[in-house]
């Protein structure tokens, strides 16, 4: 299947359905936390909508992947299946980056794109929605130890005997006056 949606295709025989399955490197994402993906599988339509030359893509993108924790640094899988729904207009004419400095997007426009051929490229949809589908924070489990901070060993596997002196150095300068209050005090 092509990664091109054609419009003009849209406009004259009405909605088009794709269904694709594209390769995404490691550079393409540039997330540290994913170690390995597999083939991103897309699909869904592309139809007219109510305005001149407005057209909707809805569709879902499906992946599995090994995430690696973002407190234990171990990997773990990661399958999703996850749906979007965009609009598409003509990009307006007197478009510029200086029109665009103060403009105030409202919720419905968050999920508008524009053309300025009558053609969808998928490719960065697919990418954009990975990316968006992607934990913030990648976690094994809710309750992951993490790595201890002082010989690295992961805690969830075994219990560590370390000794860790919790201390906020932002509470240093209070300590400090404590201590001079606290030498006044004696003398």
């Amino acid at each position: 299947m092509n990664e091109i949606l054609d419009l003009e295709k849209v406009a004259h025989q009405g909605p088009q359905p794709f269904d694709l399955s594209i390769r995404i490197s490691g550079e393409e994402l540039d997330r540290d936390e994913v170690a390995s993906l597999s083939e991103v599988r897309a699909i869904g339509e592309v139809g007219a909508g109510d305005r001149p030359r407005e057209f909707l893509l809805s569709g879902s993108v499906e992946y599995t992947a090994d995430l690696l924790c973002s407190r234990c640094l171990d990997p773990f899988p990661f399958a999703i299946r996850s749906e979007f729904h965009l609009t598409y207009l003509p990009r307006p004419a007197a478009e510029s980056a200086e029109s665009l400095e103060d403009v105030e997007v409202a919720g419905q426009q968050l999920d508008e794109e524009y053309y300025d051929e009558p053609q969808i490229d998928l490719r960065p949809v697919i990418l954009e929605q990975v990316q968006l589908s992607l934990p913030m924070k990648a976690l094994c489990a809710e309750d992951c130890k993490g790595l201890c901070v002082v010989c690295k060993g992961n805690r969830n596997r075994s219990a560590c005997e370390c000794a860790v002196e919790e201390s906020d150095s932002r509470w240093d300068a209070l300590r400090g006056i404590r201590e001079q209050l606290a030498k006044k005090k004696e003398n």
